[in-house]
């Protein structure tokens, strides 16, 4: 917060311009690599990200990026340090269903979440790229759209539809 402030304390790490005072109080904002996510309706998993599993329609997005989960801690170990928690692997391209974007019916009846969706720790961490977030944004804002035209709940979107309407619009719902 004082960073914010005075700026000039940052001159050792980027010159400081009346210009670049916007970018450094951006830059000093607390970086969440990840947060709070919704429980939907399905749970996505590492299961899910290794396993090749096909949704065919309810298909809404493509992930493929290795997990990427930082240690939780290292704990010294004699001569050496251990790290633990850390887990990375590239998995396969994965499908990602239209209900982990989707709450549960009892909850909303309205809402669609395609950032923090209903995702564990390690799937979350392949699918946490703006590239992924795109993609998802694109297929809830076109799934809201046909809700809204049916006048449906967004667990009742008929999953044939959205699909065409997403290939048509040039979304890659497949894993290669």
């Amino acid at each position: 917060a004082n960073a914010v402030r005075h700026p000039r304390a940052f001159e050792q790490f980027v010159r400081v311009t009346h210009d670049c005072l916007c970018a450094v109080a951006l830059l000093l904002q607390l970086y969440v690599r990840a947060g709070r996510r919704m429980v939907g309706a399905d749970v996505v998993t590492e299961l899910n990200a290794t396993s090749g599993a096909s949704y065919g329609n309810a298909t809404v997005a493509v992930a493929e990026y290795a997990f990427d989960v930082h240690p939780v801690e290292i704990v010294p170990n004699g001569d050496r340090a251990v790290v633990e928690g850390c887990l990375e692997g590239a998995p396969p391209a994965w499908e990602i269903p239209y209900t982990a974007i989707t709450p549960k019916g009892s909850e909303s009846t309205n809402l669609l979440v395609p950032v923090a969706l209903s995702a564990s720790h390690v799937a979350f961490s392949s699918i946490r790229l703006e590239i992924t977030w795109m993609v998802l944004g694109e297929s809830a804002g076109v799934a809201a759209a046909v809700a809204a035209q049916h006048g449906v709940a967004v667990q009742e979107v008929a999953l044939d539809e959205l699909h065409t309407i997403l290939i048509a619009r040039g979304q890659v719902l497949r894993a290669p």
